[in-house]
């Protein structure tokens, strides 16, 4: 597993971890507390400020959510003018550098190339 995916995993239990804990802090007994039901639990200071956090991590996934659906496009592209190139390759006919075209051979002729063994 990657060491981005590990800290992932690790932020996402303490998430759950602290998710629990307001649960159980503001009494809400149905699984894990939400940002909604803590701004109805909390005082309205604090409850701005927690708006205010809301409003600036919807702009920073709005933001991700654009910039995922860039390297996505950005991605496929890649892949694409690879695919072209790899198939370009492939197709095309080499010329050999010392005996001609590879294509082109005559059945009397000998061998191409020299075969050393050991």
């Amino acid at each position: 597993m990657s060491a981005e995916i590990q800290k992932t995993n690790e932020l996402e239990a303490v998430r759950m971890q602290l998710a629990e804990q307001l649960a159980v802090e503001y009494q809400v007994e149905s699984g894990p507390i939400s940002v909604s039901v803590l701004g109805q639990r909390i005082d309205s200071k604090s409850n701005r400020r927690l708006q205010a956090a809301t409003d600036a991590l919807r702009e920073i996934l709005s933001e991700l959510q654009t910039l995922n659906a860039q390297n996505d496009l950005l991605t496929q592209q890649s892949l694409s003018n690879l695919s072209q190139s790899f198939q370009f390759l492939v197709s095309s006919r080499v010329e050999t550098p010392m005996y001609g075209r590879a294509d082109r051979r005559d059945v009397g002729e000998g061998p191409r190339f020299i075969s050393v063994q050991s």
